[in-house]
């Protein structure tokens, strides 16, 4: 009868490495001649012997399943479960079409259009949703949006993007609107 454990209470985050160990599985009597482990449930071993490490690339709920088989060609399978966690930040990135200033902020001569992208932002699992908002007041969803003012001012662009598992990044851009 295999018996799982590990010293971090079953918990792990996207990416990090948990040592899952068989050391209390009984084998006085010398009964037990492999130990396979699977850590995605299909079936195929992952890896083997008495101490593995294992680490996820997704976050929930991972089943991880040790078959402990005999000389005699017995075999008992126990399971276990380790919670992988999602605890990275996203990072927001903005890139666009347009000229950028010396200190980065964007230029647009009045009435041109602008188009600024949420593509290039990054997770460790998924970027589920993107937020824009202008000057303070919500714009789109969209992952490109095109801006364009007809007036002359400085516009402060915020972009939030949000993973699978709700953590949030955002990042601010300024826009400043000129005329030739």
């Amino acid at each position: 009868n295999p018996i799982i454990s590990d010293d971090d209470n079953a918990t792990t985050s996207i990416g990090e490495t948990i040592t899952l160990n068989a050391l209390s599985t009984p084998n006085r009597l010398g009964q037990v001649s492999s130990l396979s482990w699977d850590f995605d449930g299909d079936g195929i071993e992952d890896d083997s012997g008495m101490i593995v490490d294992a680490s996820w690339d997704s976050p929930g709920t991972k089943t991880v399943n040790l078959t402990a088989s005999s000389p005699t060609g017995a075999s008992m399978t126990t399971s276990h479960n380790v919670e992988v966690q999602d605890l990275e930040i996203p990072v927001a990135v903005i890139t666009g079409n347009g000229i950028r200033g010396l200190n980065g902020e964007w230029r647009l001569l009045r009435i041109a259009d602008l188009q600024l992208s949420a593509v290039s932002s990054f997770d460790d699992d998924l970027i589920s949703s993107n937020s824009w908002s202008i000057d303070g007041e919500p714009f789109s969803s969209a992952t490109l949006i095109t801006v364009s003012w007809s007036e002359i001012g400085s516009h402060l662009i915020k972009l939030t993007v949000t993973d699978g598992s709700g953590n949030i990044g955002f990042v601010n851009t300024t826009v400043v609107v000129y005329d030739s």
